[in-house]
């Protein structure tokens, strides 16, 4: 892949978010952008299988050039999408590549579902008690996400960290994602992530407060012409 190429984005936002994730980033050389916002499950225990199939039905799968990019449980999505859609090339910004990448409170929730009694009010009540710790710092920041979460379901939002937390990883991959990840990331935390590229000082919403910086690094990445495989 060189210069002279464009490509055709498929972005995926992280659990709660949506387009507005994306706001800030400069796409490199763009033909097409389709963010995939999520759906609402069919019911509580729809498969992730199923589900999955479903958020990738808007992908027009022909495209040359496929480069798909994933922001926290959107890393996820984009791997999983990687498997029957050719990509070039697949981005992971704050994400994780694999269960054991997920911190240990994360875990807790499988024996412990508090998750299950989350509902906006509490977000909205307890969020600057939090905010930091999620790298929300400054008031727009905090609008952003808080205008995103209160467009989010409770019926989405206990399916989506419930699939999180049981995602049963890759088995054998098609194309290694090029991993971006915030050494001050409490989300999922930096010191379980392997081999990822990293942005000093960067948190979870790296991708909104510290688009330039992705941007190139993505630019970068594009403009390399090899795309290695291998087997995980």
């Amino acid at each position: 892949m060189g210069t002279n190429n464009k490509y055709n984005y498929v972005l995926v936002p992280g659990l709660g978010f949506n387009e507005k994730t994306f706001k800030n980033l400069e796409l490199y050389s763009a033909n097409t952008v389709n963010i995939i916002n999520w759906l609402e499950p069919e019911n509580e225990d729809e498969p992730f299988e199923q589900y999955m199939r479903r958020m990738s039905a808007s992908i027009d799968a022909s495209l040359p050039n496929m480069v798909l990019i994933g922001h926290s449980f959107g890393g996820v999505m984009v791997q999983e999408f990687s498997q029957f859609i050719d990509a070039e090339k697949v981005f992971l910004i704050s994400s994780i590549k694999h269960p054991k990448e997920i911190s240990w409170n994360l875990n807790i929730l499988k024996q412990v579902p508090l998750y299950k009694l989350v509902s906006h009010s509490l977000i909205n009540n307890t969020f600057d008690i939090w905010a930091k710790m999620h790298d929300f710092h400054n008031q727009e920041e905090k609008e952003v996400f808080l205008d995103m979460v209160n467009d989010m379901s409770l019926e989405y939002f206990k399916w989506a960290v419930n699939a999180i937390l049981h995602w049963k990883g890759i088995k054998r991959r098609k194309v290694q994602p090029i991993h971006l990840h915030g050494t001050n990331d409490q989300t999922f935390p930096y010191k379980n992530i392997k081999h990822p590229i990293s942005l000093i000082g960067a948190g979870h919403f790296m991708v909104y407060n510290r688009a330039e910086e992705i941007s190139e690094i993505i630019k970068k990445e594009l403009e390399s012409s090899d795309v290695p495989l291998f087997n995980s």
